[in-house]
């Protein structure tokens, strides 16, 4: 079952029992081979895609490959430190880190790779604050946790004094301290307005405050590697393959299939396991990644269900440590949401 699923994945051919007797040497001749394969399709383990060719695994036979037999590759020190290196190239930002960590993770597997972004609607408000530029602008600085920074300089409709903005701090950081950003309402609205008397102020506040911070809420999760598709044979049925990518282009949906789980380490669900019918030819291998021992956010891979499990483990399972890693120690100012 493994020399099968193994050339399988490798060659997309169908496997017969001369090529496993030839090249896998296991010391039994080809009708015996035939004989275990003929087993193995009667258990629901392998399948047979034409009368004529050789065996290829079923869905079940995937399963058991990555439940039992698969290996999964080592990821070398030397390459985790190219990797978490060039995922710091793009740590100024979260989200370009993220986007950054999904072309990545793409360009190693030759698969898609999909990482969905931490959504801030559960986020709490940890403070703002608002550091005068000149008698005429302000920087208004929100930060929310776990750590994320949202900034807008404004200009201000009239001059506004030192000790007044300390004022509008104080009281600001008081009304707001430990809300959740799905809590906000006209109640806060308000009060917010009766603490900030100039106009654009107080609209630049509520634009970080609610709008600005409720659309990143919505369409946060990177799809990168798309083109892979066009390499993989399962995938040269034209029909087939618009199908997929019609499916790539829904983000709730591919939300939901990456982050369908709150199963601890990396999962696979393969083929028919996935809910949606246009994924019954594919599989995707996932796993959660952190901010501080809190779940944030979703990274995998989805491909055929010929895929290379071994390797496709091994780098998401690594791409989700260093994301927890680096995203958890964070610059001392907190991360830019972009």
């Amino acid at each position: 079952m493994q020399a099968i699923t193994d050339d399988y994945i490798a060659y997309a051919e169908p496997v017969g029992s001369r090529t496993l007797a030839k090249k896998y040497r296991l010391g039994v001749s080809p009708a015996t081979i035939r004989n275990e394969m003929a087993d193995l399709e009667e258990g629901g383990y392998l399948r047979q895609p034409h009368t004529s060719a050789g065996r290829i695994p079923s869905d079940k036979g995937y399963r058991y490959y990555v439940d039992v037999l698969m290996i999964p590759e080592v990821i070398s020190d030397e390459q985790r430190n190219v990797l978490r290196q060039e995922i710091l190239r793009k740590q100024y930002a979260i989200e370009e880190m993220i986007r950054h960590a999904s072309r990545l993770l793409a360009l190693l597997t030759n698969e898609i790779a999909i990482v969905v972004a931490p959504s801030l609607s559960n986020s709490t408000f940890r403070h703002i604050q608002y550091i005068p530029i000149d008698p005429m602008s302000v920087l208004v600085i929100l930060v929310v946790d776990p750590g994320f920074v949202q900034n807008s300089l404004v200009q201000l409709g009239g001059p506004i004094s030192p000790v007044e903005l300390e004022r509008i701090n104080h009281h600001c950081n008081r009304l707001m301290q430990g809300i959740c950003l799905s809590d906000i309402g006209q109640s806060l609205v308000k009060d917010l307005k009766q603490v900030i008397e100039d106009g654009a102020l107080f609209e630049a506040t509520l634009e970080l405050v609610y709008r600005g911070l409720a659309k990143k809420t919505t369409d946060r999760a990177f799809v990168e590697g798309s083109v892979n598709l066009l390499a993989q044979p399962e995938f040269r049925d034209v029909e087939k393959l618009r199908v997929l990518l019609e499916v790539l282009e829904n983000t709730d949906v591919i939300m939901d299939a990456i982050g369908s789980s709150s199963t601890s380490g990396v999962r696979a669900q393969i083929g028919v396991e996935n809910q949606l019918d246009e994924l019954s030819d594919c599989s995707i291998v996932s796993t959660t990644y952190s901010i501080i021992y809190d779940v944030v956010g979703a990274i995998g891979i989805l491909g055929p269900t010929r895929m290379d499990y071994g390797k496709v483990f091994a780098t998401v399972e690594y791409m989700a440590e260093a994301l927890s890693e680096l995203l958890s120690e964070g610059p001392g100012s907190g991360w830019s949401v972009g």
